[in-house]
């Protein structure tokens, strides 16, 4: 799936039908980001409505259709594909998913979550208290902190939340120790938002800077001591804790080997100055970050940093291998 430049959505691959063509599928909403959980497309369009799409063609053409207005007065239609609405008290300004629900975050700073299948809150993931027969696709707020949220993230079974203070919070499943936090062979879940305590577990830490997750993986980035660093949790079976070490379980944070100490000359400043994380990219297995350089002299290229699994050549450099490797696209903006 993607969103085209008019912002119109394109779906296509083999849960959506058997061309494998992309499909323009929802139209004239301004969509500006998409993600998929469970069956489900999430789409936000640009004035923070959120809109839910089924992930199947099949499903889109013959579920229920609503009722559209059209540009000539007093006249509307059905919509061509079936949607869903989401009613919200606020704008949402970002989506996150994981296999079974979804995080939506408003422009004040509130998080909401949803279940798209019935396993949607089996590990805590939606920070809530549910029960069995709750419809899907229902948002429910998260009472995280008094402190506005300004980054929100989700892996598989489980989600991170950054507060305006940098203090982050975790909560759903820690089955490989993906919360950042104690892990436990008796209680494995943690099922409302609970405070990662960053001052114990990293000596030096200043700040956090950033979350990103995704499969049973967790991700900040920090500066500690004047540099920054990107540290890590959860299941290291693929190289995907970037530390050079493959273990099943990794509740304390560890720090991701190369990505620390980084630095570039500032002609503008005439002095050296830290290169920083500009965004992260956590898929099941693999991870990408994109740093807040510049290699191409102003045209928007930036070294990239890629691991984890590559058995299906997802890191990028032509070989089937797992563990953690440097790559560098001078292309990526």
């Amino acid at each position: 799936m993607a969103v085209d430049e008019q912002g119109d959505v394109l779906q296509w691959g083999r849960a959506y039908s058997h061309t494998f063509l992309p499909e323009v599928t929802l139209k004239d909403k301004s969509i500006t980001q998409v993600a998929i959980s469970g069956d489900n497309v999430i789409c936000l369009s640009r004035n923070g409505k959120v809109y839910i799409l089924p992930a199947s063609k099949s499903d889109l053409l013959s579920g229920p259709k609503p009722t559209e207005s059209s540009w000539i007065p007093f006249w509307s239609s059905p919509s061509e594909v079936s949607y869903t609405t989401l009613y919200l008290p606020e704008k949402i300004r970002y989506i996150a998913s994981g296999d079974d629900h979804f995080l939506l975050l408003s422009k004040s700073g509130k998080v909401y979550s949803a279940a798209t299948t019935p396993d949607g809150n089996t590990f805590g993931q939606l920070g809530v208290e549910t029960q069995p027969n709750d419809p899907l696709l229902n948002p429910h707020p998260i009472p995280i902190s008094q402190d506005p949220i300004t980054q929100i993230a989700a892996g598989e079974r489980h989600a991170l939340a950054l507060t305006s203070r940098g203090e982050v919070y975790s909560w759903g499943s820690n089955a490989q120790g993906q919360l950042l936090q104690q892990f436990s062979r008796n209680n494995f879940t943690c099922p409302s938002p609970t405070l990662v305590p960053f001052q114990r577990l990293i000596p030096g830490i200043q700040s956090v800077d950033g979350i990103a997750a995704g499969g049973a993986n967790s991700f900040i980035v920090a500066t500690v001591n004047g540099d920054v660093e990107v540290y890590a949790s959860g299941s290291g079976m693929w190289g995907q804790l970037g530390s050079g070490v493959w273990n099943q379980i990794q509740h304390r944070p560890v720090r991701v080997k190369t990505i620390q100490g980084l630095a570039e000359w500032s002609e503008n400043l005439g002095r050296k100055v830290n290169i920083g994380v500009r965004y992260m990219t956590v898929g099941e297995n693999h991870i990408a970050a994109v740093l807040d350089n510049d290699i191409s002299g102003g045209v928007g290229g930036r070294d990239v940093f890629i691991w984890g699994c590559g058995e299906a050549y997802q890191l990028g450099h032509g070989k089937v291998c797992c563990g953690w490797i440097v790559t560098d696209f001078s292309e990526i903006t």
